[in-house]
């Protein structure tokens, strides 16, 4: 038996391809324009943080969306969030069930093959992103 105040341990964990982080997680992907991902649908809550890094050279793309994927019976929910790239400037378009907003940003166009981060920050009924 060791002393257990004498011995220090150390381990690591080799993630497969793919993975990666403390919990070899899917951090991040990559489409070459023709691609996409599915994941289980994001729960609607009344605070929501969202970051995306992307780097691309489309000026015209979908980035991210949540919502209804199929034909809805007319009770179903419509919930939906989507970000976009049109003409190379991100746009948001959000709809929590109160009808459709779009947030629309101009300045620095995020087509340019450069690392760009875009934050969305939803508290109850206000949502900013930048």
């Amino acid at each position: 038996m060791t002393n257990s105040s004498s011995l220090f341990c150390s381990f690591s964990c080799e993630c497969p391809d793919g993975y990666e982080g403390p919990r070899c997680q899917v951090l991040r992907q990559s489409f070459d324009g023709t691609g996409y991902a599915l994941y289980k649908q994001l729960e609607q809550c009344e605070q929501s943080r969202t970051s995306i890094e992307i780097l691309t050279n489309k000026p015209d793309s979908l980035i991210l969306y949540n919502g209804p994927v199929g034909s809805l019976d007319p009770s179903d929910p419509r919930d939906f969030i989507l970000l976009e790239l049109v003409g190379g400037y991100p746009r948001l378009r959000i709809d929590q069930g109160t009808g459709e907003l779009t947030l629309q940003v101009t300045g620095q166009s995020l087509n340019d093959e450069l690392w760009h981060r875009i934050d969305i920050h939803r508290d109850r009924k206000v949502c900013t992103y930048r």
